[in-house]
């Protein structure tokens, strides 16, 4: 009779550490009385939190470019706006009898819209000859000043500035504070004031907030 073996019930070649016994295949007890542990997947894990962790920051980075440029955009607005009305609120307090007109024409040349037609008729020939005459002088020095809103191509800036006046009727100069808002429109490269509400007055008196005033306190008597 001719025995055949089995394939399959082939005795499995053990390699160096394994033993084979009744319940299989496994490795050799360790005689320094360390069991093996199973392969740690922590590898694994911190390389896919480390992943998550990367393509967040990466998301998060790109949103805040984005975001940022936008920002910087208002803010460069915002920053003209500022040097705009900050310009216009030291042409608009500081004057001189003897330059008046070269004064004057610089206020105005920063004003547009009605603002400007208001301007045009204040600083007419007949005050600024009663200004010569008075020997009037004026002041100014922005104490502080700030963008309320910017929308699109207008903005809003408050200012107070501090405004000393004298002229020969009066042997002290006076000090005082002038507050406004002031609205100011794009017009090509520049801002332009459109608008000034006069909220505190030098001479103390205040007025409403929502009015427009095209004249400025000159301190002539």
């Amino acid at each position: 009779m001719t025995m055949t073996t089995d394939p399959d019930l082939t005795e499995p070649e053990l390699l160096d550490g394994e033993v084979l016994d009744d319940e299989g295949l496994h490795e050799e007890e360790r005689d320094d009385g360390f069991e093996p542990r199973p392969p740690s997947r922590l590898p694994w894990v911190l390389a896919v939190l480390g992943l998550i962790g990367t393509l967040g920051f990466g998301l998060a980075w790109m949103g805040a470019r984005d975001g940022g440029s936008a920002g910087s955009a208002q803010d460069g607005q915002a920053a003209e706006i500022l040097r705009s009305a900050r310009a216009f609120s030291e042409d608009l307090t500081n004057f001189d009898g003897a330059t008046i007109d070269r004064d004057f024409d610089a206020i105005t040349s920063r004003a547009t819209g009605d603002f400007r037609s208001q301007a045009d008729q204040f600083f007419s020939s007949d005050v600024r000859s009663q200004l010569k005459k008075a020997q009037a002088s004026s002041r100014g020095e922005v104490r502080s000043a700030y963008v309320q809103t910017v929308d699109g191509d207008r903005g809003t800036v408050f200012v107070v500035v501090d405004q000393t006046i004298a002229n020969n009727a009066s042997p002290q100069p006076q000090a005082d504070t002038l507050r406004m808002e002031l609205g100011l429109i794009r017009k090509g490269d520049d801002w332009k004031v459109e608008r000034v509400a006069v909220l505190t007055a030098p001479s103390g008196g205040t007025t409403d907030g929502g009015s427009s005033s095209g004249s400025p306190v000159t301190g002539g008597n």
